[in-house]
């Protein structure tokens, strides 16, 4: 019920109003740190994009903005942390998308240690990983959830066909933020998953807190526009 009151006292004029507060307006970093005033702008404007420029802002300049340069003091800071700090947590921290972050990692060789697992961690992640996530399993090590990924990867422990609720809401989200969620083939494992986790792909999408209906709407109104 709280929820509800909540969402509803956003409008658009609020909306904007945050907006134009924001230091970062990028879509991927309120994706994923600002999610309220994210949802209500997509709610509000039907995309992210449209509410920033709604604002008189130039949105394709934001986007160029945001992949500016790394300084050095945050080249200095991924290399002191990334042993120990995910890529999640280095994005919140820097400001910037997690693409950004693994792009930068792999192009300056910082390659995670894998050899930090004892034999007792190992056989702990082999047990697992199947029924626990990796931010899970990297809590109970106390360890970087990045490094229990590849890890897993190196080990060939891979998580093929376990899916449930926060997997298929992760998806979602993430094909959203990437433009293709309007694209979902009812033949693909992501959306058979959401079936059996939520009941209907519509559910999912909901619990993922995305409108549904704008979602089908855009990509009817795109495949029209390809069509003419």
């Amino acid at each position: 019920m709280a929820n509800n009151k909540s969402r509803q006292k956003w409008t658009p004029k609020k909306v904007m109003e945050e907006i134009r507060k924001l230091e970062n307006k990028t879509a991927s970093w309120n994706h994923k740190n600002n999610s309220s005033l994210y949802n209500a702008a997509v709610t509000h404007f039907g995309s992210w994009k449209a509410s920033v420029r709604a604002c008189g802002f130039d949105y394709y300049t934001i986007k160029k903005v945001s992949n500016k340069k790394w300084s050095d003091t945050d080249i200095e800071f991924l290399k002191k942390n990334y042993q120990t700090l995910s890529t999640d947590d280095v994005a919140k921290i820097l400001g910037r998308s997690k693409n950004s972050i693994n792009t930068y990692r792999h192009r300056w060789g910082l390659k995670l240690n894998l050899d930090r697992f004892n034999d007792d961690e190992k056989d702990f992640i082999k047990k697992n990983f199947k029924k626990m996530s990796d931010k899970e399993l990297s809590e109970k090590l106390s360890e970087n959830s990045n490094a229990v990924y590849y890890y897993r990867l190196k080990e060939g422990l891979k998580k093929s066909g376990h899916w449930d609720e926060e997997k298929v809401i992760y998806e979602i989200k993430e094909l959203f933020e990437q433009g293709r969620l309007k694209n979902i083939s009812a033949s693909e494992p992501l959306y058979a998953a959401a079936r059996r986790c939520f009941g209907s792909w519509k559910k999912a999408v909901e619990g993922a807190e995305l409108h549904y209906d704008k979602i089908v709407r855009k990509g009817r109104r795109k495949a029209t526009d390809t069509e003419s």
